[in-house]
């Protein structure tokens, strides 16, 4: 697409990269990576790198699709060899941080051309338009960081790792695989309504294409809310798991107590398989 100036460079690509990596974290509820003060270098660090490496990277990869799965990919590496996450995480954090990072652009841009009448060539051919266009869309940004730090909110919870059943993560690729897929759907009619409005036929085609965007946005959104959803059951599961567990070696002290040998073996075993089956 286009190419970056060094000061769109330090103005836009920069935060972007800050609120992707910060956004990433907090979604997947890494909460007490903040608490080390060096994480913050690193987080700078990240930013540094992937806004220097999208700034080379965009006048060789000039489709906007191109330039979002090449994000997504170079974000990911960043999370695991900068931010030291785990794989599965990095690519979550990456995936989360960048489709947010795309609803809020189609959420408020087209909106934001039509009241001031400007081209999308003319925001982008300009270093004050683009920092001015890049404001609410940091704004946004911001106020998300701010809830789910203010009130703990994420999509999944990797603090506790002792979520690890196959169906979770069956589900959660399920969901990511669909979310994936209408932003995918998104950006294709996004980048229609931007930058192809001479091949649109007619208002009609433009209406139907603007639906398009809001339906899409609001399953993703109900998507979002539903890997929640999963996430939440399998803690809840996951702490029942826990307490069954602990009333049993309870009851088992209890007969090692009482000296009742022979129930504390049938106890055991009972144990045993259940252990086997979570």
């Amino acid at each position: 697409m286009d190419k970056l100036s060094l000061i769109s460079l330090i103005t836009v690509s920069l935060p972007d990269a800050i609120m992707i990596a910060l956004i990433g974290l907090l979604s997947i509820g890494k909460f007490s990576y903040f608490k080390n003060k060096f994480n913050y270098v690193k987080i700078a660090i990240f930013a540094i790198l992937s806004s220097t490496a999208l700034y080379f990277i965009r006048p060789i990869v000039s489709d906007l699709i191109e330039q979002l799965i090449v994000g997504i990919l170079l974000y990911s590496l960043l999370f695991i060899f900068i931010l030291g996450l785990k794989f599965y995480e990095s690519i979550l954090a990456g995936l989360i941080g960048m489709i947010i990072l795309v609803l809020i652009e189609a959420f408020y841009v087209p909106s934001l051309l039509s009241i001031t009448r400007l081209k999308i060539e003319e925001v982008f051919n300009n270093d004050f338009n683009r920092f001015l266009y890049s404001s609410p869309e940091r704004v946004i940004e911001l106020v998300i960081v701010y809830i789910s730090l203010r009130f703990k909110l994420k999509i999944f919870d990797f603090d506790k790792t002792n979520i690890k059943k196959i169906d979770y993560y069956v589900q959660i690729f399920t969901s990511l695989l669909s979310i994936a897929t209408l932003v995918f759907l998104v950006a294709v009619i996004t980048k229609t309504l931007l930058f192809d409005r001479g091949n649109i036929v007619n208002s009609t085609t433009m209406l139907l294409l603007r639906l398009n965007v809001f339906i899409s946005l609001f399953v993703i959104v109900i998507l979002l809310l539903a890997i929640k959803n999963i996430n939440e059951y399998h803690e809840k599961k996951n702490m029942l798991n826990n307490n069954e567990f602990r009333q049993n070696l309870d009851y088992i002290s209890d007969l090692i107590n009482e000296k009742k040998f022979e129930e504390v073996k049938e106890s055991i075993a009972v144990l045993k398989s259940h252990i086997g089956k979570l």
